[in-house]
């Protein structure tokens, strides 16, 4: 992958298959991002994180080695699971309708569709 491209760190949790996982992988390097790894919740996760405690540790330290970007969930996070994951990651958190957006604002073909995204 280039050197040019974000780096990113993906975590879903809950039990999405297999094959949707691989879209959401697919989805994340259509973004511009460099998938460096995939991190699985499959336990029942701690609401305030969409992790459970042990995972997100498992990530806090994945972060400091791997140097992300961003993080990006699978699933939509309300307001207080963004700010529970900065603050614990230390890092830009986005989900998969973010991600979306930034994708359909890159390629937006008019700055009238683009304001519109904002």
């Amino acid at each position: 992958m280039g050197n040019n491209r974000a780096k990113a760190l993906l975590l879903v949790a809950d039990n999405v298959g297999e094959n949707r996982i691989r879209e959401f992988q697919l989805l994340s390097e259509a973004g511009g991002y460099e998938v460096l790894d995939t991190i699985i919740q499959r336990r029942r996760p701690d609401t305030r994180y969409y992790l459970g405690i042990g995972k997100l540790g498992e990530v806090e330290s994945l972060v400091r080695s791997l140097g992300p970007d961003v993080v990006i969930t699978y699933h939509q996070l309300n307001p207080i699971q963004y700010v529970n994951l900065e603050r614990r990651l230390k890092v830009k958190v986005m989900d998969r309708i973010l991600l979306i957006l930034e994708i359909f604002e890159r390629r937006a073909g008019s700055k009238e569709l683009s304001s519109r995204l904002n």
